[in-house]
C-alpha cells in the first residue's frame, strides 16, 4: 500500500513539473497544451520549424503580427521586411517585440489594445527604431533562442511520467486482476 502512495504522488509531482514547463515554454511557442493565454489581449507565440519562417507573434485570430518576411502594418503605414525576431516583452496590456529588419536595423513593434472606437481594429500596433521611445523597465522579457533547456526538461518529464504511469498500471494493477480471475 506504501509503494502505491509513493507511486501516485510521484506521477502528481511529475504531473505538476510537465504542467509548469509547458507553461513556460508558451512563451516560446512549443508548449503542448493549448490551455494557456498569458499575453495579452490573447496574443500568441507560435513557433515554426526555420524553413516555414521560425518563430512568430500572432494575434488571437492566428494572423501573423511579427514574422520573418515583408510586413506591411495599416495603421503606422510602416513597411517593414523582418530578417529576424530577437525577443519580445510584455506588461498587463501591451507587447513589445525586438526585431531586426533587412538594413540590420533594430526595430520595436509595439502593440497595444485599440482605445480608439473611430478604428476598427482590436490592436493598434507602432514601430518605433529608437529604443528610447519605449520604457520596458515594468515588463517580462523573453529571448527568442533560450528555450533549449526548457525544451528538453519538458520532453524527459514526460517520457518518465508516461513510462511511470504504464510502469504503476504493470506493477498494480495486473497483480489484482489476475487475483480476481
Amino acid at each position: 500500500m506504501r509503494n502505491l502512495f509513493l507511486s501516485v504522488l510521484v506521477i502528481i509531482a511529475l504531473g505538476i513539473t510537465y504542467f509548469r514547463l509547458d507553461r513556460q515554454l508558451f512563451y516560446y511557442g512549443k508548449n503542448d497544451l493549448e490551455i494557456h493565454s498569458l499575453l495579452p489581449m490573447n496574443i500568441k507565440p507560435v513557433y515554426r520549424p526555420e524553413f516555414e519562417g521560425g518563430f512568430a507573434i500572432e494575434d488571437e485570430y492566428g494572423f501573423g503580427i511579427a514574422f520573418k518576411g515583408s510586413v506591411r502594418y495599416t495603421n503606422s503605414k510602416v513597411d517593414l521586411n523582418i530578417k529576424d525576431i530577437l525577443n519580445y516583452c510584455f506588461d498587463d496590456d501591451k507587447v513589445v517585440v525586438s526585431v531586426v529588419d533587412e538594413n540590420d536595423i533594430n526595430k520595436y513593434i509595439e502593440i497595444s489594445p485599440n482605445k480608439d472606437s473611430t478604428i476598427m481594429q482590436n490592436t493598434l500596433i507602432y514601430v518605433w527604431s529608437d529604443w528610447e521611445k519605449v520604457e520596458l523597465k515594468d515588463y517580462k522579457c523573453v529571448a527568442v533562442s533560450d528555450s533549449d533547456r526548457i525544451e528538453m526538461l519538458h520532453s524527459w518529464i514526460k517520457i518518465i511520467f508516461v513510462s511511470f504511469c504504464f510502469l504503476l498500471i504493470y506493477r498494480f494493477l495486473i497483480p489484482f486482476w489476475r487475483r480476481k480471475s
